[in-house]
């Protein structure tokens, strides 16, 4: 019902921001209403909560609007060794350069499935990411745990993923 919606035109993609930061701000504050910390609870907490919605929103919502639509073309998947390439850089990035501000080669190689395969490729690899990511700012090896606190880590792991998924 209605038009398709497209995150590649400016249109679709300010109202995708919009409903995101408008959607999670009125969460944060129903939260603080619905628990009773309206005396308890400080500005830094909320924005922190508004932060980590909103990143969220805009890291999972257009991964979730690809797939839900048809392809334009047929998927190649003849080209998923180029997932397993990204896997490998993936891994190799977040584990053994901990140490070095090295997340740009994750970019470069999340090139490769999209151009291979198409949309697609470009949220199998984002998801591919996405996972190690997670596992390695969780175990504590990645170049974005300089950051001080676990929430602050995840925090800039959501503002990677965003950044990624929208170039």
């Amino acid at each position: 019902v209605g038009e398709l919606f497209d995150i590649g035109q400016i249109g679709h993609l300010m109202v995708l921001a919009a409903a995101a930061m408008a959607s999670s701000l009125l969460s944060a504050v129903a939260v603080v209403f619905a628990l009773g910390l309206g005396d308890h609870a400080n500005l830094r907490d909320l924005g922190a909560q508004v932060e980590a919605e909103v990143l969220g929103l805009l890291t999972l919502t257009p991964s979730l609007l690809v797939l839900t639509q048809r392809p334009r073309t047929p998927v190649a998947w003849r080209e998923s060794w180029t997932l397993a390439v990204l896997a490998i850089v993936t891994i190799i990035v977040f584990y053994n350069m901990s140490h070095s501000p090295v997340l740009f080669i994750i970019m470069a190689a999340l090139t490769l499935p999209t151009w291979r395969m198409g949309l697609p490729g470009a949220v199998a690899g984002f998801a591919i990411v996405a996972g190690v990511g997670v596992f390695f700012v969780l175990t504590g090896d990645s170049p974005i745990n300089a950051a001080s606190s676990g929430t602050d880590r995840i925090i800039g792991l959501q503002i990677f993923l965003t950044v990624s998924f929208f170039t």
